[in-house]
């Protein structure tokens, strides 16, 4: 039975219907050899009896293919997102730290979908909450460094909605206001990068959208802008994206311009 047909001295001792402790007596006289840890754990593992641990984090391997998620995660991670080697704990990190909320559950969502193991944790700065969304994994951090200029633009120009939208929800701002009987709304995307500027012009316009570009000097460095400004535009590039922060969304623009001067 022990060989065999592979049961243990527990499951052996049940069915006989005496203590393990007999059993294992009645081994010891009759010669018959006990197995060792591994060839035990082998024999758990086919018959269902012992379950392998997940791998740990930093070897799990994620689906780096080009998907909406991971244009979204990357968006993300250009604006407030970031990646890092922790060398303390020995871990690769990717992390969005924000205080939206909702911004932070979309990135945990999308880490999720490509196959990472993240995190949601709370903490209060200075009065304010922040939210964050953490995974470790040394495959996507050597993914992502790895990334060329020509393969994010690649990712950007194939799923320029995701992109986009991981872009608005780290650094876009959405402006809606009355100005006397006159109703003004902008959607804006700021960086230091011009580079990244003209990614998100070029972008935009796979999706219909015309953003105008300028610079000026900042207080400590050169700052560019693309620009939306006719509001009919703006409502329509909002229903495109989809921000995930209420207060950039399309709700927020409607709720503004219904309330009236």
């Amino acid at each position: 039975m022990y060989w065999g047909e592979n049961k243990s001295q527990r499951v052996i001792a049940k069915e006989l219907g005496i203590s393990q402790q007999l059993v294992s007596e009645q081994m010891k006289q009759l010669g018959i050899p006990r197995r060792s840890l591994r060839e035990a754990t082998e024999v758990g593992i086919r018959k269902g009896r012992v379950k392998l641990p997940p791998p740990p984090s930093n070897i799990i391997e994620p689906n780096l293919s080009i998907s909406r998620e991971l244009a979204y995660i990357t968006g993300a991670i250009l604006g407030d997102g970031y990646v890092y080697h922790r060398r303390s704990a020995h871990q690769k990190i990717v992390i969005l730290d924000v205080k939206d909320e909702e911004f932070a559950r979309e990135f945990y969502r999308c880490l999720k979908v490509i196959g990472l193991n993240p995190w949601i944790s709370y903490i209060k700065r200075r009065g304010v909450n922040t939210f964050g969304s953490t995974a470790v994994s040394t495959r996507f951090y050597e993914w992502f460094k790895r990334l060329t200029k020509d393969e994010i633009r690649g990712m950007a120009l194939e799923y320029p909605r995701d992109f986009l939208r991981g872009l608005f929800d780290s650094e876009g701002t959405l402006y809606c206001s009355w100005d006397g009987q006159r109703f003004i709304g902008r959607a804006i995307f700021d960086n230091s990068d011009p580079c990244l500027v003209g990614l998100w012009k070029d972008a935009a316009e796979k999706l219909g959208f015309s953003f105008r570009t300028q610079d000026w000097n900042g207080k400590k460095t050169k700052m560019y802008r693309a620009s939306l400004n006719p509001s009919r535009d703006v409502e329509k590039f909002l229903k495109e994206i989809n921000p995930s922060i209420p207060r950039k969304s399309l709700n927020q623009y409607e709720r503004v311009r219904m309330m009236g001067p």
